[in-house]
């Protein structure tokens, strides 16, 4: 899995960044929660992602999956 790729203009490279995650509760839809999250320099915080995937993924690759089975060598028939 890819981490979201960040693209940040150099216009907002040193901006500050704000979201607010509203999380429903309960059978009422007016019931909410909302939780205001503030970031600064916010392509810092994900930037170490995409090099640690990068670096993890060639090491992982003759690994195999929990569950996964490898196909049967092929044999001709007698």
């Amino acid at each position: 899995m890819q981490p979201a790729k960040i693209n940040t203009p150099a216009s907002l490279s040193g901006s500050q960044a704000s979201w607010t995650l509203r999380v429903h509760v309960g059978t009422n839809q007016d019931e909410a929660i909302a939780v205001n999250i503030y970031a600064a320099n916010v392509a810092k915080l994900f930037s170490g992602e995409g090099a640690q995937v990068a670096q993890a993924a060639p090491a992982q690759e003759g690994v195999q999956q929990e569950g996964a089975q490898q196909p049967a060598p092929a044999t001709a028939p007698s």
